[in-house]
C-alpha cells in the first residue's frame, strides 16, 4: 500500500475520488471509483491503516484517514 503520511496532500476538504491498484511495480491504469467494490484485502487495508479512534458516535482523527475510512463504507463496530 502507498499512502502519503508526510502531510504534504494530508490537508482538510481533500475527498478520495478512487483508488488505483498496483502489480508487480506498476500501478494500474484503471481507477476504481467505487472503492467499496475494490478487492477485500485492499478495502480491509483501506479501512483499517490509519489511527482514527472512536469518541462517542464520533470518529476523530487525520482528516484524509477519515475521508478514506468513509470511502470503504465498512460498517463501524458498534457496542
Amino acid at each position: 500500500m502507498c499512502f502519503d503520511k508526510t502531510g504534504t496532500i494530508c490537508e482538510d476538504g481533500l475527498s478520495v475520488l478512487g483508488v488505483r491498484q498496483a502489480h508487480n511495480g506498476h500501478f494500474d491504469d484503471h481507477v476504481l471509483p467505487d472503492i467499496s467494490k475494490a478487492p477485500a484485502p485492499l478495502i480491509w487495508t483501506l479501512a483499517s491503516c490509519h489511527t482514527l479512534n472512536l469518541h462517542g458516535t464520533r470518529i476523530i482523527g487525520d482528516p484524509l484517514d477519515i475521508e478514506m475510512f468513509d470511502a470503504t463504507h465498512w460498517v463501524r463496530w458498534r457496542r
